[in-house]
């Protein structure tokens, strides 16, 4: 991220507030992510699972549709886009050198974390959200029966979703600089193993509890029997994932330092 002539560092001696830190973190963030250069490349990604799902779902083909949100968006690239997008940030400005520039001072380091990883995750939330609102009015064009009846469920799995991966993501990408090798590994064990089996034990995996949201969708119940549950208790766990992990990692950026440089 290569921040505009701004400083965000506070007089001294006063205490830089919370809002204005993240006001101006916020703005370094969007005008990033919506440079030229990055444009087309986001443009393609909020309409790749709407065009395939127009070039290949029938009129009333419910299933082949509910196989796109449920497994293309919910299962990969939602896990997948908040591990690249999440666990990057704090790593990425130490190597890059602008980690101390972007500092705000005199706010303390795990502030200062949590500030930036609410900025970052705002702009996943809204491109989400447009994603999503994107699929949906895809499934209405198409007079899919019933599509009334997923936008809560699909809009409420992705966001706690969104909350919960991107905080695993952040930890993971403190913990080590290898995040997409662990975060691949992690997928792979708990994810996809663990949350596959039909068992008590999958509750351990985020994704069980994100089908458990949008199962409250009866067709999508339907294609995920086995990840049923109460949603409200799911929603629940997303979020308190979402914040103890998030406070993990705050709290390991407060008492551990980061190298500058491409070492880092």
């Amino acid at each position: 991220m290569n921040p505009p002539d701004a400083t965000l560092d506070a007089p001294p001696g006063r205490s830089a507030p919370t809002g204005h830190a993240f006001a101006a973190l916020w703005s370094l963030v969007w005008r990033t992510r919506l440079s030229p250069g990055r444009l087309p490349r986001l443009l393609a990604v909020h309409l790749l699972l709407p065009a395939l799902a127009l070039l290949t779902v029938k009129s009333g083909g419910t299933e082949p549709y509910l196989q796109i949100v449920l497994r293309l968006q919910l299962m990969i690239a939602m896990p997948l886009l908040c591990l690249i997008n999440m666990a990057a940030p704090v790593r990425d400005e130490a190597e890059e050198g602008t980690l101390a520039y972007l500092s705000v001072r005199p706010l303390n380091r795990g502030v200062f974390f949590l500030i930036l990883h609410g900025a970052h995750l705002s702009w996943l939330q809204l491109n989400f959200l447009l994603s999503g609102l994107l699929l949906l009015a895809t499934g209405f064009w198409l007079g899919l029966p019933g599509m009334a009846g997923l936008i809560l469920p699909f809009l409420a799995a992705q966001a706690t979703g969104i909350l919960a991966f991107s905080g695993l993501s952040a930890l993971i990408g403190l913990l080590t600089r290898r995040y997409l090798i662990v975060g691949l590994l992690y997928g792979a064990i708990i994810e996809i193993g663990i949350g596959g089996i039909p068992t008590n034990i999958n509750v351990l995996s985020v994704g069980h509890h994100v089908r458990v949201v949008v199962s409250s969708f009866a067709p999508a119940a339907e294609l995920l029997q086995a990840n049923l549950g109460h949603t409200a208790l799911s929603i629940a766990v997303l979020l308190l994932v979402g914040a103890i992990t998030a406070g993990a990692a705050a709290l390991l950026y407060a008492i551990r330092e980061i190298p500058i440089g491409p070492e880092s």
